[in-house]
């Protein structure tokens, strides 16, 4: 029978052969898998960093942008919980 494996636990495997602490052949045994899963496993987290890579830019990240962009949608708060009064003082 096939055995299915968590995200999180393909994630373990990839950084466990990362960390060069199994080979192939030991993490398949531990995994109860073939070791052509493992290779796959291997393969898929290889593309999948170089494509996230190659889409990254210098600079800012994409959480402040979605951040940002949160608080351009967003309501104001009132702002006697923000900030200052209109007067530019924090006083109330």
């Amino acid at each position: 029978m096939k055995r299915l494996l968590t995200p999180s636990a393909k994630y373990e495997i990839w950084l466990s052969l990362l960390r060069q602490e199994v080979s192939m052949a030991e993490a398949a045994t531990a995994a109860g898998v073939d070791r052509s899963t493992i290779v796959r496993i291997w393969q898929v987290a290889k593309e999948g960093a170089l494509a996230a890579l190659a889409t990254s830019k210098p600079g800012l990240g994409a959480m402040p942008l979605r951040v940002s962009r949160y608080w351009l949608r967003a309501k104001p708060l009132p702002t006697c919980i923000v900030g200052p009064n209109p007067r530019g003082d924090w006083s109330r």
